[in-house]
């Protein structure tokens, strides 16, 4: 992505936006596709799951594919480029970075949901990242099911669903291959158990 507009994106600096976009009327290159790829790392770093972050994300990924199967003609994509650029300039971000250093894959797997939980849990999730990583990597379908049920033991009525949709929907962004960046995919994923951890426990 340029890196001016990464910055005008995050500064909110909508007239350098529109400078942006107005220079792509003119560049033959330009492809909305690739334009909603290079942003979503941003799209996962927006930090209020609340005000629709992943509906975003979301439409947008409905969009690339439409755009990749040539569904809009260069007028169109040139709109919608101006909609999503200047719609994510609108959020609120935090600096979010995915440190492999962090996350050395350990060769436990969880072999039942007692062991999982044994192992990780919303108050502990800095900590336990690896664990539940490699369990994602490893053992994906128990792991997703094992996450369920853990929140789920901390429901009650006055949640706001968010709480939990946040997850379901980051899971399935870690699955997707719709997107390649191993980094955005665990970025979901810390953001959304992030979320949850703060506002429930």
């Amino acid at each position: 992505m340029d890196s001016q507009l990464k910055k005008a994106v995050i500064n909110h600096q909508q007239e350098k936006i529109k400078e942006y976009l107005k220079k792509l009327e003119t560049d033959n290159s330009f492809s909305l596709a690739s334009l909603i790829e290079d942003l979503l790392s941003l799209m996962l770093m927006e930090c209020s799951l609340r005000y629709g972050s992943f509906h975003f994300v979301k439409m947008s990924l409905f969009l690339r594919e439409l755009s990749q199967k040539n569904y809009f003609s260069r007028e169109s994509e040139l709109e919608i480029a101006g909609v999503v650029v200047l719609g994510l300039s609108e959020r609120h971000f935090i600096n979010l970075e995915a440190d492999s250093s962090g996350y050395k894959e350990k060769t436990q797997i969880a072999e039942s949901y007692q062991q999982f939980k044994d192992n990780f849990s919303p108050a502990n999730y800095k900590d336990k990242l690896d664990f539940l990583f490699y369990n994602l990597d490893q053992n994906y379908k128990e792991t997703v099911n094992y996450l369920h049920r853990l929140f789920a033991e901390y429901y009650n009525p006055s949640w706001n669903p968010h709480y939990y949709t946040g997850l379901y929907c980051a899971l399935g962004l870690y699955k997707s291959e719709k997107i390649n960046d191993n980094k955005v995919k665990k970025m979901a994923v810390i953001q959304a158990v992030e979320y949850f951890a703060d506002n429930v426990l």
